[in-house]
């Protein structure tokens, strides 16, 4: 079939199941957004980037629905601007876009922005989480000020971007400007291929050590190291404080997530390919004129660039809207929605009761409750405890210690570590208990939390 200025019945419903996918795909990346803000996590990394690509979203739907009901106005556009300022001009710009409508033109700067946006906050996650799982001692690095500082970039360099790529003066240089076009997007992708190559390495690293250390214990209930990479709401996400539950898929969301950004990015070198080789076609004496409209295969192609986006955003949400915490987060939609209300669903009760404070518990009954098989511990890092009175938390702990605590739901991880650790009074807090091992710690304002010298450790199992 030829050229023609009017759509196809094939191109025609392509559109609209683009158009449709579309508005799937920022409805998702919406509830994304929403999702982790249910979560308290209101400008985590993945909170902003859900946001992120709601907005690309919104303006691709609008420059998708605009160009497909005004398409014989956007065909004619391109054909005259094949016609009268490439076909034969060998000076040519391949950098230069099709003079569309204004507003088609205006949208697209507005998806680029956003994309660029998108590229950059992924790094920025891809730099915090790389410093947390490398144990990074810099105070600044470890601060929440310097995640919003790398938020607030990711937001601040694509405008400027986009203001120099706009400058008469740079579009006079075609090297200049491919450079400034395609700037954002390389380095995005080659510092992200970086730092997921650092961070598996460190993960890999931590889990071998695991497993080595694991093997040497003799007591199963001696806890396993775990790395803050595998905790929830841990330093990836610095506006959330850690939770008590590990998220075991924390490496593969990252992965998938860099999977998905990346098909994007090398989605968009492709068009700008493709375009580039169209003007260079086009720009010789020699060669055929163009010809007003596209053909069949043309048409559904021009809809068909829309669709690298929308994959993105539809599989950003089942990505990491598939978490546990998402998933409770969504069926307190649905029930909210199913009753019409906007009171929340009621949490279960806790199946297990407040512990009584240890000590005023025997010691045989208190190893007994200690070592029962439902409880499980987790490991936490702090300084050494000198004496009960002078015992504090700090976060950032030079000297790392075993400290075991229980993994509930109900405990905030302020509880295991005060927000202002040594203003807190803890000298009334700690009994101490003689046993076969030695001289044990506890915590019975805080139950589960205890520390155990080194002789305990050696003799627990005989003890038990």
């Amino acid at each position: 079939m030829g050229n023609t200025t009017t759509m196809y019945p094939e191109a025609r419903g392509a559109a609209v199941v683009i158009i449709v996918l579309t508005a799937l795909s920022f409805c998702s990346a919406a509830l994304t957004h929403v999702l982790f803000r249910m979560s308290g996590q209101r400008i985590s990394f993945v909170s902003l980037l859900g946001l992120v690509l709601a907005c690309m979203q919104i303006f691709s739907l609008a420059q998708s629905t605009l160009v497909f009901s005004r398409w014989t106005q956007f065909v004619k556009i391109e054909y005259d601007f094949q016609i009268n300022h490439v076909w034969g001009n060998e000076n040519a710009s391949m950098a230069c876009q099709a003079p569309m409508m204004l507003e088609a033109r205006v949208l697209f700067a507005i998806r680029k922005y956003f994309f660029n946006v998108f590229s950059l906050l992924f790094l920025s996650w891809s730099i915090v989480l790389y410093l947390s799982i490398s144990e990074v001692r810099n105070g600044f690095l470890r601060q929440p000020n310097f995640a919003r500082i790398l938020k607030a970039l990711s937001f601040a360099l694509p405008a400027v971007q986009t203001v120099l790529v706009n400058l008469p003066s740079i579009i006079k240089k075609e090297t200049v400007h491919i450079s400034l076009i395609n700037s954002l997007t390389f380095f995005t992708l080659a510092l992200n291929t970086l730092f997921l190559l650092l961070i598996l390495i460190k993960s890999l690293r931590t889990r071998a050590q695991t497993r080595s250390i694991s093997r040497d214990r003799t007591n199963t209930f001696l806890p396993i190291p775990r790395h803050p990479i595998f905790r929830k709401n841990s330093t990836t996400s610095t506006s959330s404080r850690s939770s008590p539950d590990h998220d075991r898929f924390a490496i593969i969301r990252f992965l998938l997530g860099y999977i998905l950004l990346t098909t994007l990015q090398l989605s968009y070198f492709l068009l700008q390919f493709q375009h580039a080789r169209q003007i260079h076609s086009l720009r010789h004496k020699s060669s055929t004129p163009p010809v007003l409209g596209f053909t069949k295969s043309q048409q559904i192609t021009h809809f068909l660039t829309y669709l690298p986006s929308t994959i993105v955003a539809l599989g950003f949400f089942f990505i990491y809207a598939t978490s546990e915490e998402s998933r409770d987060n969504l069926a307190d939609i649905l029930h909210s929605l199913s009753h019409c209300t906007s009171h929340r669903r009621p949490k279960p009760s806790p199946d297990w009761p407040p512990s009584p404070p240890l000590a005023s518990r025997s010691l045989p009954m208190w190893k007994e409750t200690l070592f029962r098989a439902d409880y499980r511990i987790t490991t936490l890092t702090v300084d050494t405890i000198r004496t009960p009175a002078q015992a504090n938390f700090p976060r950032t702990p030079r000297t790392p210690k075993s400290v075991f605590c229980r993994e509930r739901w109900e405990y905030d991880s302020e509880l295991a570590v005060p927000e202002s650790p040594r203003e807190a009074t803890w000298a009334n807090t700690f009994t101490t208990v003689r046993g076969v091992g030695g001289e044990v710690v506890i915590a019975p304002v805080v139950p589960g939390l205890m520390r155990y010298s080194a002789g305990e450790r050696a003799s627990r199992g005989a003890a038990v």
